[in-house]
């Protein structure tokens, strides 16, 4: 009987490292698979002849008109693939989180959005191109309700942005600034063009969005405020991976190429 047992406790011992040894093995191989793809650069995607690009859909950066498709981004990916030579797949994504993991894991190599430059975006993870513009965030607020209209306004209110959007930072420097609570709600699913429908349909209150996000929803939503500035300019551009050099040296060269032949500057004036 005690043999019995003693041979019970070894067994069990056994199937206990070996399940821990399995476990171990498959996190390494998880660790490593997530490691290599974050390294996918330059060389890698003209290897395969396919840069990822992830932008998000709407009326500027990319939209499927009646009889063909547009937008800033698309017209863009279209003059650098000509330029490199390489075929640019954009995939649409809403969610900013997601975005930016899809960016270190190597499913994208670039995500095309204005994204400001601030220290929740520009870490050892992340690094901005060149094509950087300034631009000033924007409260939206509906008309019918008593406007903010000034930074310490927001005092004690709740502005909801999207999960994991580098304006958060910028919504904490401010609450200092202000000396008092401005409360943040994150949503895990919609884009700030949507958060803005939510606005004028009286679903939240209070977001933000970028000046020509602003420029945009003025226009297209009836019953919403966007003229109410909440800071200075912010440097906005595209984002890939830190570690990615090659890949931003090259874009950067691509891009400067479109902005000596007027290209660029075309673009601009054409969809902002």
């Amino acid at each position: 009987m005690k043999k019995q047992i003693l041979l019970y406790g070894v067994l069990l011992a056994s199937v206990l490292v070996l399940m821990a040894s399995l476990r171990h093995c498959v996190s390494n191989r998880s660790d490593q698979e997530t490691h290599i793809d974050s390294l996918r650069d330059y060389a890698a995607i003209r290897e395969e002849g396919v840069m990822r690009i992830i932008a998000q859909y709407n009326e500027r950066d990319y939209y499927v008109g009646q009889d063909s498709t547009a937008g800033f981004v698309y017209d863009l990916a279209r003059q650098l693939s000509k330029i490199s030579g390489i075929r640019i797949e954009i995939s649409l994504e809403k969610n900013w989180k997601e975005s930016l993991e899809s960016l270190h894991r190597g499913n994208c190599d670039i995500i095309a959005q204005d994204i400001p430059l601030t220290a929740v975006t520009d870490t050892t993870r992340y690094r901005f191109l060149d094509l950087v513009h300034p631009g000033r965030l924007f409260l939206v607020q509906r008309q019918s309700d008593s406007l903010v209209s000034q930074q310490i306004d927001l005092a004690g209110r709740t502005v909801t942005i999207p999960e994991a959007s580098p304006t958060r930072l910028f919504i904490s420097h401010l609450s200092e600034e202000i000396g008092d609570s401005i409360f943040v709600r994150t949503d895990p699913t919609y884009s700030s063009e949507q958060l803005a429908m939510m606005v004028a349909s009286g679903d939240i209150d209070y977001t933000i969005c970028n000046e020509r996000e602003a420029k945009v929803l003025a226009k297209l939503l009836s019953g919403i405020d966007c003229s109410t500035p909440l800071s200075f300019g912010l440097r906005q551009a595209w984002l890939v991976r830190r570690g990615s050099v090659a890949l931003c040296d090259s874009l950067n060269g691509w891009m400067d190429r479109l902005r000596q032949n007027g290209e660029l500057q075309r673009l601009y004036e054409r969809y902002y």
